[in-house]
């Protein structure tokens, strides 16, 4: 893929070249509207983007779309914003804000690749880049309302909290918010605080000193040491235990922590945010969550809407996931990607959408496995076999589902415990890259026991390597 990027503004050119990934393409800057049209006259492009905020770029923008030479793609300050009309009406293929250049440059610029030419694209590689990207997808104003925080607080260094339901996208944001800054460069590290019990989740974090326990025959760094210049995300960190939050005070506060074993204080450079499904509020006032520990998370806090509050989100989601999906299961070549009706997409957006995002990336999933046509009705969708499949917990199932006094007792229990055991093993063995000495660890289950489960559902720990 070869782009032509026309700005006078080499930080601008710099962060259109961070988004876009090295290996998917060649970004050729023009700093002038002579260098642009010389670098069009000598070589292809699959596409241009224009910083059309000065008058001479926006016309020549303008020229260059009503010659159809190769589509346009405006970028505009938001105090130019009314602009956009004209640049559209000469022809340029598309408009975004320069603020919202980080969550939509790759998501309206993909589109406009060709994919059929020799060496370009193809569709699978198109929607794996999708994937790759994590672009936040919809124009809602309840998510246009997170966005603009999202750009408000990307380029700070202060902690930011993120609380949504289940599925609605809160690492999405976090990874947003960690490629928007200047610790774009270093990594992004997760950290899991349901998944582990307190002593593994305190090694996991902090590492370990040789000798600090039976087993530790060498040191080990932790996370936090993996996150080193970047960003550390504490995943649901409502769910963690006491002893965890007095420790993670101290490294939030002076940004310092100890290895177990350890006697030698380290200094922590990164990035601290948090996820949570809870009300850390409530958990405070309940006495089951410190309040200094809530106060140094809450610096600043993004809430996600559910699906249900930004239902018209729900076809570009929708097409989102057909594309991603569509190459993921490897159509044979030449063959389109089933196409969502407008029955369908309204089905889909009469729903609910209990599990969010997530229900919805189910929902699609399940419809490409079994199209056999060239489009997706509301008669192929299943919600009901979407939501079951998203539970975590048994408490969700029993939320989920619907007690029949026409059925057995122990037939509607088993049904329930299936759906957790299925659900927990998956998460287990994604968790510990299908280590089954370290999946039985982590669950506190006999390994013998914990093989016979993955036998009895047809699971895989190879799947998971």
């Amino acid at each position: 893929m070869r782009l032509l990027f026309l700005t006078p503004e080499p930080t601008l050119q710099h962060r259109v070249q961070v988004l876009l990934d090295e290996d998917d393409g060649v970004v050729v800057a023009a700093a002038s509207t002579a260098d642009a049209l010389r670098h069009v006259r000598a070589g292809r492009f699959d596409a241009a983007i224009v910083d059309a905020r000065k008058r001479a770029y926006a016309t020549f923008a303008g020229e260059l779309a009503e010659a159809r030479t190769l589509p346009i793609l405006a970028l505009l300050d938001r105090a130019t914003a009314g602009s956009a009309r004209d640049l559209l009406a000469a022809g340029v293929a598309d408009v975004i804000e320069l603020s919202w250049i980080e969550p939509l440059l790759v998501r309206r610029l993909l589109p406009l690749i060709p994919a059929s030419a020799e060496g370009e694209p193809t569709p699978k590689r198109r929607a794996q880049r999708l994937r790759k990207q994590d672009v936040i997808i919809g124009e809602s104003p309840a998510l246009n309302a997170v966005m603009r925080q999202i750009d408000m607080v990307a380029r700070s260094h202060i902690g930011v909290l993120v609380r949504g339901e289940t599925g609605t996208g809160k690492e999405l944001v976090a990874r947003t918010l960690h490629r928007s800054s200047s610790r774009r460069g270093a990594a992004f590290v997760v950290a899991n605080c349901t998944a582990l019990p307190e002593p593994l989740f305190e090694n996991e974090l902090f590492g370990h000193e040789r000798g600090a326990y039976t087993g530790a025959d060498r040191r080990r760094d932790g996370l936090i040491s993996a996150a080193e210049g970047g960003t550390l995300l504490l995943d649901e960190i409502g769910d963690v235990s006491a002893g965890i939050q007095a420790k993670l005070l101290r490294l939030l506060q002076f940004h310092e922590y100890k290895r177990i074993g350890g006697s030698v204080t380290l200094k922590a450079d990164v990035r601290i945010m948090a996820t949570t499904h809870r009300d850390l509020r409530r958990l405070v006032t309940e006495g089951s969550f410190r309040q200094d520990l809530y106060y140094r998370l809450n610096t600043l806090e993004i809430v996600l809407p559910p699906l249900r509050e930004r239902l018209q989100d729900i076809p570009l989601l929708a097409d989102h996931f057909v594309r991603l999906f569509g190459a993921k299961n490897a159509r044979p070549e030449g063959e389109p990607l089933p196409r969502l009706t407008a029955e369908a997409l309204r089905y889909l957006q009469s729903h609910d959408w209990p599990g969010n995002i997530l229900e919805l990336e189910n929902a699609v999933n399940r419809c490409l496995v079994m199209a056999t046509g060239s489009v997706i009705d509301a008669s192929d969708i299943d919600l009901v076999g979407a939501g079951v499949s998203q539970l975590d917990t048994p408490r969700a199932a029993l939320e989920i589902l619907e007690p029949d006094l026409n059925k057995p007792f122990a037939e509607q229990k088993a049904a329930v415990v299936e759906r957790f055991e299925r659900s927990y093993l998956q998460r287990l063995l994604e968790l510990t890259g299908g280590n089954l000495s370290r999946a039985s660890q982590v669950a506190q289950h006999e390994r013998k026991s914990l093989w016979r489960l993955l036998k009895k559902y047809a699971i895989d720990p190879a799947a998971f390597r």
